[in-house]
């Protein structure tokens, strides 16, 4: 088992063929080699009962005569659970997945004796819904060549009230299924394991996917296995507190509270066990694209006397087009301080900001920084900022 942590706080499980490269953020799901099968599946389930988004790009090679076969997006339950792969070649690597429910963007018009489930497939390379261990597949749509050579862009929505599952490919509307999935895909369960599949036979092609975007409730059952520990290593796990949504970094004060950061610009406290408040919320300011976001915080030596908290992420400099992932001019790294409200320390008090550092240039932009303190006495403790320059 090979589990990779992508920028964007979810870990995958890597099965058959697929791999990460941790400089470009990519997962390789097949190789341009015969009969590779890949999948890069998410270790903790997705919760239904609330809405998603997740973004990714897809890259499916450029060879549009015999390219082959397809990238899928699967939400699933199988008891095979992360280990969970398909049917290789025009299976797409999650046809046969139990409990299973995909997204296919299929490069190859296969026979009907070879179609996963649904209709015929057409010549055009092409998307649309797929039950990954039954008969349901919707009217596919022509998508033309997308084995061009180039990254295309997908957002997967979820809307749990009106139990709306739908899609854009390239900022296009690709697909809508008006269904409660959970009952009719999943097995019954409001929680599913997510991620992407890919194949191909005797036709080849590289097959990739990038995340982009997660924002999404995780399942938070403390009965739920942990992370994975190495056998013999002496380590155990422990569930300190749930209901955090991309949880970054953290830093405990002299109380016992617990100041933990989410990747979209938010700091909450955790207190016995429980999430207590929002001590801060800057999600307007803060460009949390890929590997971006709110990444680091530290408390203030006397913080018990001045309530000081640090605080470093990467700042949105264009507040018309969040969340953009151009590096030339959408974001740069910005230090502040902060001091939490004299009458209710669980809340910052905002006219106390103080910006510290900034970095707007977005060559020398500090997106992926780590701030820590030192452990030297008091008066010579000094605030240690990280930085790697010209992230993505």
């Amino acid at each position: 088992m090979v589990n990779v942590l992508l920028p964007e706080g979810v870990t995958f499980n890597l099965g058959g063929n697929a791999s990460y490269a941790p400089a470009t953020d990519e997962l390789t799901l097949t190789p341009n080699a015969r009969d590779q099968s890949g999948a890069a599946l998410s270790i903790t389930r997705i919760d239904l009962r609330q809405n998603f988004n997740i973004s990714f790009d897809i890259f499916l090679g450029n060879n549009d005569v015999d390219g082959a076969d397809g990238v899928g997006f699967v939400l699933h339950n199988s008891p095979d659970g992360v280990n969970a792969i398909g049917a290789g070649g025009s299976g797409l690597a999650f046809a046969g997945i139990q409990d299973g429910l995909a997204i296919e963007f299929d490069t190859w018009q296969n026979p009907s004796n070879k179609i996963i489930s649904g209709g015929d497939d057409i010549a055009n390379d092409h998307t649309g819904f797929i039950d990954t261990d039954g008969s349901f597949g919707s009217t596919p749509l022509d998508l033309g060549n997308i084995e061009d050579g180039q990254w295309h862009s997908v957002q997967v929505s979820w809307d749990a009230s009106t139990q709306t599952l739908s899609y854009t490919f390239d900022g296009q509307q690709a697909g809508v299924l008006n269904s409660n999935i959970s009952t009719q895909y999943l097995g019954g369960s409001e929680l599913a394991y997510f991620g992407f599949t890919a194949s191909n036979g005797g036709s080849t092609t590289e097959q990739k996917v990038r995340v982009t975007s997660i924002d999404a409730s995780f399942e938070s059952d403390p009965t739920e296995p942990g992370p994975i520990v190495p056998n013999g290593s002496g380590f155990s796990t422990e569930l300190i507190a749930s209901g955090l949504n991309q949880p970054i970094s953290f830093a405990v004060a002299p109380d016992g509270r617990i100041f933990v950061t989410e990747k979209a610009g938010l700091i909450k406290i955790v207190e016995n066990g429980q999430v207590v408040s929002t001590f801060l919320d800057i999600n307007e300011e803060v460009n949390s694209a890929r590997d971006r976001g709110l990444l680091a915080i530290a408390l203030d030596p006397n913080f018990e006397q001045n309530g000081h908290v640090y605080l470093q992420y990467t700042v949105e400099l264009d507040p018309s087009n969040p969340d953009a992932e151009i590096k030339e001019s959408t974001a740069g790294g910005r230090l502040i301080r902060i001091t939490a409200d004299s009458s209710n320390p669980n809340v910052a008090d905002l006219s106390s900001r103080v910006v510290i550092q900034d970095c707007v240039k977005a060559s020398e932009a500090i997106l992926r920084n780590r701030i820590t303190r030192t452990t030297m006495p008091k008066k010579r403790r000094k605030l240690f900022v990280l930085v790697k320059p010209k992230a993505s």
